[in-house]
């Protein structure tokens, strides 16, 4: 199962409310894996509070947009909410490049 909550295209729901908290937990119980693509920690307060409903994070980020001190502060965040850290991806290039 793959849960979006972060595409600019689509409207934004509250990742602070038991819903989504909700949701997670009931998909969980009947699915071997569920996904969840989050907006970025440092512009939502909210989304620690969502990572206490996950299993796992894989935190992705751009190197050229993303700071050394941002993803320090992104990693903290994971661990302070409780959540396992499994990995970090990074992407070197644009998207929009060949």
């Amino acid at each position: 199962e793959y849960l979006s909550m972060g595409g600019e295209a689509l409207p934004e729901p509250s990742l602070a409310g038991s819903g989504l908290l909700n949701l997670i937990d009931e998909l969980k119980e009947n699915r071997d894996f569920v996904v969840v693509e989050l907006p970025s920690m440092l512009a939502k307060p909210e989304v620690p509070t969502t990572l206490r409903a996950l299993d796992a994070v894989l935190l992705a980020l751009s190197v050229k947009q993303t700071s050394r001190a941002a993803v320090r502060d992104a990693r903290q965040r994971v661990q302070e909410a409780g959540a396992e850290l499994i990995a970090i991806s990074m992407q070197i290039g644009s998207s929009g490049q060949a």
